[in-house]
């Protein structure tokens, strides 16, 4: 009897333990099933990601929650990135260690950044862009791999392995060590991350799975700098659409999120011969340009010029001139300029407007351009980063636009112009040191002295240096200038040679005679001289000045001389070295375009859009 009980006690205890393991199995299946995401942040999802993923046991509701980390782009300037580093172990992070919020994550493209990054690694370097055997793999991961693959490029120092690399032969496999930062240009701008941690519980349904994040002005940058093109951009209608490079970036707009965007690159496995060519300078200065902005300088005490303000299929009439703060709107487009321009004369503010409007409209003819795409030389500091092969930039304006200070015309004129002062012994001191920076660069440099194109041909072209040692003897001598006189120097200088040259594209054209009242020989004075000029570059290159706009402009710039000088005077200006403040002046525009070279293309993007904080999400 005692048997049998104890028989049924422990069949009884049994069925009580496995009817417990049931419910603790029923309990601890219906826990996990409150870890609702859990499934969707699998590494056959987001990749290494899936390490940083957790669940937090929420005690007052009794379930799971899951948190999910994933990687929000930043645009990070070297000189104000504190912060800028890699991780601080040499393994990939891991899941348990704690995230510094603050601290951003370099893309390089190296073997060891792409591990601290948690990025693929590349199987080989004649890989362009891996084809993912699965489909359910997000985008933001091959956007990740595109740019360590873009940023490894711009590490390339020799000019022998950018070649190869030109020529379609790999990719170069450079390592970038957290070292290097200290040697680069501060004004170094790199892609990076920065970990962001989200709630699955505060995802929209519509969410299938975990999203990456970045800033609309960041999103444009990023797709300047891949190679992409701007075609559709609308923001608050969720139509945004880049392409270019077999790379394409499209946008919708969802519930509950806002703006979210697609990445999708067609798979490669030859590396594109002149890859290079659709490389920019990464700095924010050219960021700005590919905006529509022509960036200040802050040295100088000039300002962000924005020009676009809108869809240039929409209202291409709209072009603005921004001053500080705000964009004008096309009533105020003349005051904008003679806020500038400091001119008093109507007429000629109107003219020079009309000029600028044509030209970044429907640029007609290579030959026009108006006084007041001079400032795209002027106004800015040195783009290109020292260092660096690349030097390409795209223009703010969307179609092509001659300046004075590129045309090969204009420094032959110039230089021939001091060099009569220096025989007539009519030359101060400050333009005979500007004569002798011409000399150097004559003997140098002559062909690109004497023909147009400066880097253009040869886009990682050794020479840059050169260039930029002329260029900041004229910075030295600016900045001293503003400690001396007053701290707008520079703005007026600028400013008056636009007001004194605002009708110089008519004049030249036009016989020359109704903006000056010269007498009706002027027209072959000016050839008179140009024959001249040929006489002391006889033999020289095998070439001859022509008498093409850009010549007679030469000519009339250097007679205008007196008009900079009353312009200055009136704005309070009474400094007797504003002639050769303007010798100066046009030499550094001359070396500045010499230094980099401009693409044209035409954008969509109004430049308010730059460094827009609207929240963008990544699928």
């Amino acid at each position: 009897m005692a048997l049998d009980e104890v028989s049924v006690a422990t069949a009884a205890l049994v069925i009580a333990i496995v009817a417990l393991l049931i419910a603790c199995g029923q309990l601890i299946g219906q826990l996990f099933g409150t870890a609702d995401g859990h499934r969707r942040c699998q590494s056959s999802v987001i990749g290494d990601w899936s390490r940083l993923a957790s669940l937090r046991f929420r005690w007052s509701s009794f379930r799971l929650e899951v948190r999910v980390t994933t990687p929000h782009f930043e645009i990070c300037q070297l000189d104000k990135a504190r912060r800028l580093s890699l991780w601080p172990h040499a393994r990939p992070m891991p899941s348990s260690a704690p995230i510094d919020k603050t601290q951003r994550v370099a893309i390089t493209g190296s073997a060891d950044s792409r591990r601290r990054t948690l990025s693929r690694v590349r199987r080989s370097r004649y890989l362009v862009a891996e084809d993912d055997q699965d489909e359910d793999l997000v985008s933001w991961s091959s956007l990740l791999a595109g740019l360590h693959d873009r940023q490894e490029l711009q590490f390339i120092k020799d000019i022998g392995h950018r070649q190869t690399v030109d020529a379609g032969a790999g990719y170069p496999g450079v390592d970038v060590d957290i070292d290097a930062f200290k040697t680069m240009d501060q004004r170094h701008a790199l892609v990076c991350i920065k970990p962001k941690t989200r709630s699955w519980d505060l995802m929209p349904p519509d969410v299938v799975r975990p999203m990456a994040s970045t800033n609309l002005g960041t999103l444009i940058t990023i797709a300047h700098r891949m190679g992409m093109v701007w075609q559709d951009f609308i923001p608050r209608e969720g139509k945004l659409l880049a392409e270019g490079v077999n790379q394409s970036l499209s946008a919708t707009l969802m519930r509950g999120l806002g703006l979210v965007v697609e990445y999708y690159v067609e798979p490669q496995y030859l590396v594109e011969k002149g890859v290079f060519r659709s490389l920019y300078v990464p700095s924010i200065d050219a960021d700005k340009m590919a905006c529509g902005i022509i960036p200040g300088n802050d040295k100088f005490g000039t300002w962000d010029l924005y020009l676009r303000t809108g869809m240039m299929d929409s209202d291409p009439g709209l072009i603005s001139i921004a001053l500080k703060d705000l964009q004008l709107d096309d009533k105020n487009v003349i005051g904008a300029f003679k806020s500038i321009a400091f001119n008093d004369l109507q007429l000629d503010i109107e003219k020079a407007i009309s000029d600028f409007k044509k030209i970044t409209q429907n640029s007609s003819t290579e030959d026009d351009w108006p006084a007041f795409s001079d400032i795209l030389g002027l106004w800015s500091d040195w783009v290109p980063l020292n260092g660096s092969l690349i030097n390409s930039v795209l223009s703010p304006i969307g179609h092509r636009v001659h300046t004075m200070s590129e045309a090969y015309e204009a420094r032959v004129v110039w230089r021939w112009l001091l060099q009569e002062q220096e025989n007539q012994g009519n030359i101060s001191s400050l333009r005979r040191r500007v004569l002798r920076l011409y000399d150097s660069w004559e003997a140098d440099e002559p062909r690109r002295f004497y023909f147009n194109p400066g880097v253009n041909d040869a886009p990682y072209n050794s020479h840059n240096a050169f260039f930029k040692s002329i260029y900041d003897v004229t910075t030295s001598y600016f900045e001293k200038i503003i400690q001396k006189t007053r701290e707008d120097f520079y703005l007026q200088l600028v400013a008056s040679h636009v007001h004194a040259n605002a009708k110089c594209f008519t004049d030249a054209t036009s016989g020359y005679k109704t903006h000056f009242g010269k007498r009706p020989e002027y027209e072959l004075e000016i050839n008179g001289r140009i024959k001249a000029v040929n006489s002391r570059m006889e033999g020289r290159v095998g070439y001859k000045l022509p008498a093409t706009p850009f010549t007679m402009c030469a000519f009339i710039y250097a007679d205008n001389i007196p008009n900079v000088v009353s312009c200055m005077r009136q704005r309070g200006q009474q400094e007797n070295f504003v002639e050769d403040a303007w010798w100066m002046l046009m030499l550094r525009g001359q070396c500045f375009e010499m230094g980099l070279t401009r693409v044209v293309q035409k954008s969509c993007v109004p430049s308010s859009y730059y460094n827009s904080p609207t929240r963008v999400y990544i699928l």
